[in-house]
């Protein structure tokens, strides 16, 4: 493999660490002070997230899980509620695992060497590098889908394609080639930070870059004659982003837009309510999506039920939703459709809300809920809607529940508690922006 070379590089390292000392972001996880460990739930976190929704949800997480002791010894629910509504549940998974790994093997400290980082669970080569180089000042460049953008088009890697491995092991041979050594602790973060505020993946700023005279991209494009502006060609042919796709054989690049590159799924969900306005929840699977969180009981739905979902009769519609443990003595009616957008799946969600019956709902409670800690003990049960917050519930069961109390069948049901003396509609719930 041919590394290519900056013609002067440490007049690019020194030009990009004058800008960095000046312009660098004020992150809470980069304050002097701040342990290996506090680095590490910062690095997790900033994966697939922006940078100001993890600083709330960072500064949230250190005050109750301020160390690795502490974490290892939380209870996953408790772990849970506090990642509620950040999305990509599975990391938080990973923390709490790669926490219990480094209290049973490392005696509770986060190692300083690459190999020992490589083990944790939840830690790859990007996490494994950041945290070795700001943490310990040990000179590992991180590589990151960001970092590999700002390279390709320093080097002026053209149609650079980041979808391919091949790529990733250029970029990680040219980062490691261009890493200060003078500045272990910094040196990363520039590079991110150039990303982050002028380098990025559409509006790049070349009228101000710091190493503009140093990026071969944008030379290369300067040099050359034609109407469209720099930034504009830049962005479009360095490199390739997710949402291009360049032909193999003619090498010709086609946009596509993110919303068709999404794989959609039809699902529908039943909101079962007890007379004191307690909701039946189901634990998902350790595995898969919103892994560990708890949601209402769900199922997916084929071409052929969407077109007879909505007249289906009560019973049927028990029957489909496995609520066998909770039956629906009165009433099943259709409360509307949402939409929820994760990453890459666009889901439609069928909403249905129901009142379950008293015969087992008292002992239900009673066993399901932990009373000194409010914590469920069982996978599936009765939940209070004021315990939400102590255990992981993500936003689209939030915005599930949401729909069922705005529904016109809501209405009707506490039309018909009032009338019975219960009293289903006392608890208010919190609106949520989706997150997942």
């Amino acid at each position: 493999m041919t590394i290519p070379d900056i013609e002067d590089v440490d007049g690019f390292r020194h030009q990009l660490m004058t800008w960095y000392d000046k312009q660098k972001r004020d992150l809470p996880w980069r304050q002097p002070g701040v342990s290996p460990y506090g680095i590490w739930v910062s690095e997790v976190m900033l994966q697939q997230t922006q940078v100001v929704r993890v600083i709330e949800y960072w500064n949230k997480w250190m005050k109750r899980f301020p160390d690795v002791q502490t974490l290892a010894k939380a209870n996953v629910d408790d772990v849970f509620s506090h990642w509620s509504g950040l999305g990509y549940y599975r990391r938080a998974t990973g923390l709490h695992k790669g926490a219990q790994y480094i209290l049973d093997h490392h005696d509770g400290k986060l190692p300083r060497d690459m190999p020992s980082l490589l083990k944790i669970p939840s830690i790859g080569p990007y996490i494994a590098a950041a945290i070795a180089s700001s943490a310990y000042d040990v000179p590992c460049a991180a590589v990151d889908a960001n970092i590999m953008r700002v390279y390709a088009r320093i080097y002026a890697l053209e149609k650079f394609d980041l979808n391919q491995g091949e790529s990733r092991r250029k970029i990680q041979a040219i980062a490691d080639k261009a890493f200060d050594t003078t500045r272990c602790v910094d040196w990363n973060q520039a590079i991110m930070d150039l990303g982050a505020l002028i380098c990025k993946p559409r509006e790049v700023k070349c009228d101000i870059c710091p190493i503009r005279k140093f990026c071969g991209a944008y030379r290369s494009l300067k040099a050359q004659n034609g109407d469209e502006p720099i930034s504009e060609k830049l962005t479009r042919l360095y490199p390739l982003s997710r949402n291009t796709i360049m032909d193999k054989e003619t090498k010709k690049i086609s946009s596509v837009k993110r919303s068709d590159l999404r794989k959609s799924s039809h699902v529908a969900s039943a909101v079962i309510f007890d007379s004191q306005g307690n909701v039946w929840m189901k634990k998902r699977p350790p595995n898969g999506l919103l892994a560990n969180t708890w949601d209402f009981p769900t199922i997916s739905v084929d071409d052929l039920q969407k077109k007879t979902l909505k007249q289906s009769s009560a019973k049927k519609l028990q029957t489909m939703l496995n609520l066998s443990k909770i039956p629906v003595a009165k009433r099943l009616f259709y409360a509307g459709s949402i939409m929820h957008i994760f990453t890459h799946i666009r889901m439609q969600v069928e909403v249905f809300v129901g009142e379950g019956t008293d015969v087992q709902i008292k002992s239900e409670i009673k066993d399901n809920i932990d009373d000194d800690k409010g914590r469920i003990l069982c996978s599936e049960g009765w939940v209070n809607r004021d315990s939400f917050s102590s255990i992981g519930v993500s936003s689209l069961a939030r915005k599930i529940l949401e729909s069922s109390l705005q529904s016109k069948s809501f209405a009707g049901f506490i039309k018909a508690e009032e009338a019975d003396g219960g009293d289903m509609s006392s608890q208010p719930v919190k609106k949520e922006r989706s997150t997942e």
